[in-house]
């Protein structure tokens, strides 16, 4: 309603689904890395997870601003 109404642009909307389907898959990586409670690091296939996710989240964007 609020990209309808003009307050935002239409890629607005696409934006945040991009956030949303990305951000919930590496908010649970970083759960499941992290869930324990004692000193923690961050494993290898964390952070290739994260990278792979964070560059599928750049390429959406800059698809949809493009």
């Amino acid at each position: 309603m609020v990209v309808d109404g003009s307050w935002l642009p239409q890629s607005s909307s696409d934006l945040l689904l991009s956030f949303l389907i990305v951000g919930l898959p590496a908010a649970t990586v970083i759960a499941w890395f992290h869930g324990e409670k004692v000193p923690q690091d961050m494993p290898r296939i964390e952070a290739w997870i994260l990278t792979a996710l964070a560059l599928v989240w750049v390429a959406w964007n800059v698809a949809v601003l493009t």
